[in-house]
């Protein structure tokens, strides 16, 4: 298995930031592949505090000033005072200080009417402001107010309040979704109108109209491999979502032509006869120097738990997933004609470090995005008449390759730790001779 000739190096360097341990995360700003939350505050301050912002803030609104919330807010502002104060009086004490800050800080203090007091807290305005579900953005912040909020952020202080993304189709929701017979979403009854509606909002639209029987595309009989190419783009679909943190459209050219650079099925025609030999040419893919970001080895086998659980809700999973792919392309395509054949051109070039070849091979845009959503459609609607029990097995086959793909890893890892005490010892061994 050509999956398998991926160096040592490649396993060991998978998050960017520490290069010791395997990445589980995506930074949703730069997608820089990390391990943790430390790794995460050191990758990009200028990520950290834009993201957190962002969502620390929408959860804020939704939150209700209680004597208790301001209390615990002002004492964690508090604490960050009585930080910052300590650390210029310790800096004056060393000898590196400045009198005049701490001298500015005792003033600022004494203007607020109390030496308790912090001189950098929530207003009582913003507090009674975000009570009342009143929009704020980060520029209605005085400056002190700024600056202790991103003190908070950096502190890990308001952590909890940031949701990290999580796909669709691990949402409980997605497996309670209904469809038609062709292919259209069934209007949930009422007794299913408590679910919740920020996780149905999450769970991508299936086509507007409704999918055509199969055999009024083609009068021959679908080819035997098309289940092995399904799921090779269902593959691709989670890696595209996982790389983009859930939301393609923030470069949906780019995302396409990503597409086309993970899936050899849609992007280079290929037939693999095997879910091992479709699923090997994704995993060198994901695994090259183009998307070193990525995270390696260890997120190309990831991504199949995500596949497993695509598969195990049957049909509609499907479905959403297809739909959402062809929505992506469609859209590439629309922008395609705007930018024009020599902008396409231009882009794909320019985005080559991140992609394979599909970028610099091409030589127009919108004719082979096209294509592809021919593709897409026709496995849309192949799809949409299979049976539960053909998904499943699906999920058997799956599960049974990341078994065998996680053995192989731990093997190489078990090898490598051999080779790496086998060189020290022959290091004191040449010490002991010496």
């Amino acid at each position: 298995m050509r999956g398998t000739s991926t160096s040592s190096d490649e396993l060991r360097l998978i998050c960017l930031v520490c290069r010791k341990q395997f990445s589980q995360y995506t930074c949703p700003r730069c997608n820089v592949r990390y391990c943790s939350l430390p790794c995460y505050k050191n990758h990009s301050p200028r990520c950290l505090e834009s993201f957190s912002r962002d969502n620390v803030l929408a959860n804020m609104q939704k939150c209700i000033a209680t004597p208790e919330t301001r209390r615990r807010t002002l004492q964690a502002l508090q604490r960050f005072h009585d930080e910052d104060t300590m650390a210029a009086r310790d800096e004056y004490e060393d000898g590196d200080g400045d009198l005049s800050e701490i001298e500015r800080v005792h003033e600022d203090d004494d203007e607020d009417n109390s030496s308790r007091r912090p001189s950098c807290i929530l207003s009582e305005a913003t507090l009674n402001k975000l009570a009342a579900g009143i929009d704020i953005q980060f520029d209605d912040l005085s400056m002190e107010e700024k600056k202790a909020f991103l003190r908070s952020l950096k502190s890990g202080e308001l952590s909890h309040m940031v949701k990290p993304w999580e796909p669709w189709w691990l949402h409980p929701s997605a497996s309670k979704m209904s469809l038609s017979v062709d292919g259209t979403r069934v209007v949930q009854p009422l007794e299913n109108a408590d679910m919740d509606e920020s996780n149905l909002s999450d769970i991508p639209l299936p086509l507007d109209a409704p999918l055509p029987p199969l055999r009024n595309l083609t009068a021959k009989p679908p080819s035997p491999l098309l289940i092995v190419h399904f799921v090779e783009i269902l593959y691709t679909y989670c890696f595209i979502l996982r790389f983009y943190n859930g939301d393609w459209t923030s470069d949906t050219f780019h995302a396409a032509w990503t597409c086309l650079s993970v899936s050899h099925v849609l992007g280079s025609s290929a037939s693999p006869e095997t879910v091992t030999e479709a699923l090997n040419e994704c995993f060198i893919t994901i695994c090259s120097p183009n998307f070193k970001s990525a995270g390696g080895v260890n997120f190309a086998i990831s991504l199949l738990d995500d596949v497993i659980a695509l598969l195990h809700i049957g049909r509609p999973g499907v479905i959403f997933a297809l739909s959402d792919l062809h929505h992506m392309l469609e859209k590439a395509v629309a922008d395609c004609k705007l930018r024009g054949p020599n902008a396409a051109l231009k882009k794909r070039n320019k985005k080559s470090s991140l992609a394979s070849g599909v970028f610099t091979s091409k030589t127009s845009g919108s004719s082979e995005l096209k294509a592809v959503c021919k593709k897409v459609f026709f496995l849309l609607c192949w799809a949409n008449e299979q049976p539960l029990e053909i998904f499943t097995a699906q999920a058997s086959i799956v599960e049974s390759e990341k078994a065998r793909l996680l053995e192989i890893q731990n093997a190489r890892t078990s090898d490598t730790n051999k080779i790496n005490t086998k060189k020290h010892s022959i290091e004191e061994l040449a010490e002991d001779t010496h």
